[in-house]
């Protein structure tokens, strides 16, 4: 149902859930969605600006962060760009990331997602070796973009790159792409695997189920559309999503 990169790992997401008002029904969680901004007509992805319309008009507690305007601070792009992430993400639980991400296997910490154009005009990027020295609050990361779980697998390390970047940052469970994905397959993906989180579902129940959804119908059901995404991490956790 999931993966981790290894068993010391989960144990150490395990402990890191500390119980708190017990019994006390749990508040509505708060959902951080990052996406690039100013992107060149072909670097645009239809599919996940519509996956951004639904997440923001279907949930509470939905915030859209598009890009990185200037006004997030001063210093170099890169790190106006961690301290607003930082700073939005702050009581949030989840952080849903519909942006371009490139995988590096022989350099795994250079793996980034792109957030769009910064000064200049240059593109600007959140690298996985930034991600991992921050912490975030959020404690399910999705990345609903091509190939984010690409990393170098090392012995008694795990799978380095984006997806060990955000469980570093203190993400329970990440869901992530092994290979590049369809645009418009991805958006219904999403719009389950969120339906299904709603209705208690843990992380990876809601992700299997959205997945088995898309593979009853026949023009989705070919592995290649929805076998994709995978849960890394603590699979078992819920998100309380209103």
């Amino acid at each position: 149902a999931f993966r981790v990169p290894s068993a010391t790992l989960l144990a150490v997401l395990a402990a890191a859930e500390a119980p708190s008002n017990a019994g006390a029904p749990a508040p509505p969680a708060g959902l951080l969605v990052l996406t690039g901004r100013e992107l060149p007509e072909e670097l645009r992805l239809p599919g996940a600006e519509a996956e951004v319309r639904w997440l923001r008009r279907s949930f509470r507690r939905v915030r859209v962060a598009a890009g990185i305007p200037a006004a997030w601070g001063a210093g170099s792009d890169t790190a106006r760009a961690l301290d607003a992430l930082a700073a939005l993400a702050a009581g949030r639980e989840v952080l849903h990331v519909a942006a371009h991400a490139e995988a590096f296997d022989q350099r795994p910490w250079n793996s980034r997602v792109l957030l769009g154009a910064g000064a200049h005009g240059r593109p600007v990027h959140l690298e996985a070796a930034a991600i991992a020295a921050r912490r975030l609050d959020p404690r399910l990361a999705v990345l609903s973009g091509c190939e984010t779980a690409g990393g170098r697998v090392l012995s008694g390390e795990g799978v380095l790159g984006l997806t060990g970047a955000f469980l570093s940052a203190g993400a329970r469970a990440t869901v992530v792409a092994l290979w590049p994905v369809d645009d418009v397959a991805t958006e219904r993906l999403m719009r389950g695997f969120y339906r299904e989180l709603a209705e208690g579902w843990t992380v990876a129940g809601a992700l299997r189920r959205a997945q088995a959804a898309l593979a009853a119908v026949p023009e989705t059901s070919d592995p290649f559309y929805w076998a994709g995404f995978v849960v890394v991490g603590d699979g078992g956790i819920t998100v309380a999503l209103a």
